[in-house]
């Protein structure tokens, strides 16, 4: 054999352990991928899930609601505008007084929402001019409210329709 003549079981060789260390270099990005995963899984809050959501922090939500003397509207992320939201804070009690309801006016077509009137603090029908609404939506579907360590959560599981609620709920703890 000649010196200047390459040998195929080099390169066979060469080719097999090339494989090798792709194949551990996989495996080892599989492996850190999972272990970071399930910290990342162990550190989620286990609490609420399928439909409750976090607005926000009360100090922030109702300092933009009261201060602007405007409720917080909320579009519906989905892209069919069925749950386009308003969020309202009646009183001074940042515990209390949380009011959240579909923008959508009952019994309209879908293109039919409550528009804010800031100069008479009021809910206009945007269909209807002659329909109108006080602040605290009175008569409406509320979705259920609570006020968890100092976040205004909403449980958008129940559907629209049903009898009105009129409160908010507050709860102790971590969340």
């Amino acid at each position: 054999m000649s010196p200047v003549q390459p040998s195929s079981g080099h390169a066979t060789r060469a080719l097999l352990l090339a494989f090798a260390a792709v194949a551990v270099a996989v495996g080892g990005l599989w492996a850190a991928s999972a272990v970071i995963t399930s910290q990342h899984n162990s550190r989620t809050p286990k609490g609420d899930v399928g439909g409750v959501v976090t607005l926000g922090k009360t100090k922030q939500l109702a300092k933009h609601i009261n201060g602007d003397n405007q409720p917080t509207f909320f579009p519906d992320t989905s892209g069919n505008h069925l749950r386009d939201l308003y969020v309202q804070h009646v009183g001074t009690d940042l515990d209390h007084g949380w009011v959240v309801f579909a923008a959508q006016v009952p019994d309209e077509g879908d293109g039919c929402v409550w528009q804010w009137q800031r100069d008479q603090s009021r809910f206009r029908s945007s269909c209807d001019h002659a329909r109108t609404l006080a602040a605290d939506a009175p008569g409406l579907y509320h979705y259920p409210v609570t006020v968890k360590s100092g976040k205004v959560k909403v449980d958008l599981r129940a559907a629209p329709g049903a009898e009105p609620a009129t409160t908010s709920t507050t709860t102790a703890g971590g969340g």
